[in-house]
């Protein structure tokens, strides 16, 4: 298969402001465009934060109205997404990775099963179901954050065994404030690498920048630091580092044809 060019959108996430960070998420997803990304992935909960407590109010109308936002977007900018949103639906809440199509389609979803204890099991719930979805890029999931974890990497074996070739997952990667400016990453490296060579496929993992509002980790800041993995284990790219370190990176990716 050709390159694909993905846009690594490190976005600036405010806490409980969605019609902001939608409108903010939809400029940054324009400049994606122009930059020749073919997909562009965004962080997770992009609409109110990671574990923001507004999210308790959250209405199955406001949700959906999130999803149409970046659906409009898609489409007005002809280019794919991955996106974090939170959604309600059933009278529960949930923490969910969308995939749009360059036409503004919805064309999956994946539920975050792998919910951090103590700090967000509290306030969604997590999903029961794995998935892979066919693109003209090949065979994709798309994992939330800690469903890449090293205890939880059946997830992404699982989407292996599946024939995924490509995992793109939203994040919300956050730090205490007296680790600030400390190496970070290597919870996340020691998992992408056991995956990209185990299935041959790459990984690329992004996060919002700003802060967490709610829940244990109140107060701690969302530091970017996104990673791009090849197929191979090969470190491709890697984003700024910090609470303001909002950026829009692109990398190419050699992908193999799914099987």
């Amino acid at each position: 298969m050709d390159n694909i060019r993905i846009a690594m959108v490190q976005m600036k996430v405010i806490p409980g402001e969605a019609e902001t960070n939608l409108r903010h998420a939809t400029d940054l997803i324009a400049r994606a465009a122009r930059t020749g990304a073919q997909i562009a992935l965004l962080p997770e909960c992009l609409d109110l934060g990671w574990t923001s407590p507004a999210a308790a109010s959250l209405t199955k109308k406001q949700s959906e109205a999130s999803l149409k936002a970046l659906k409009q977007a898609a489409g007005e900018q002809g280019i794919w997404l991955v996106a974090g949103l939170t959604q309600r639906k059933g009278g529960k809440l949930y923490n969910r990775a969308v995939l749009i199509s360059d036409d503004g389609v919805l064309m999956g979803s994946h539920r975050k099963i792998s919910l951090v204890p103590d700090v967000e099991d509290g306030l969604y719930t997590p999903g029961s179901r794995v998935e892979v979805f066919d693109t003209p890029f090949g065979r994709l999931g798309i994992p939330v954050c800690a469903d890449n974890l090293m205890p939880f990497t059946g997830i992404g074996e699982a989407m292996g065994h599946m024939g995924a070739k490509l995992l793109l997952s939203p994040c919300s990667w956050a730090v205490p404030g007296d680790r600030l400016g400390q190496p970070y990453g290597r919870e996340w490296y020691e998992p992408y690498t056991y995956l990209s060579k185990r299935f041959g496929m790459a990984i690329l993992g992004v996060s919002n920048v700003g802060e967490v509002q709610g829940g244990a980790w109140d107060g701690w800041l969302v530091i970017g630091n996104s990673i791009a993995m090849g197929p191979g284990g090969e470190v491709l790219k890697v984003l700024p580092y910090g609470p303001d370190a909002e950026a829009v990176e692109t990398v190419d990716i050699r992908q193999p044809a799914s099987s």
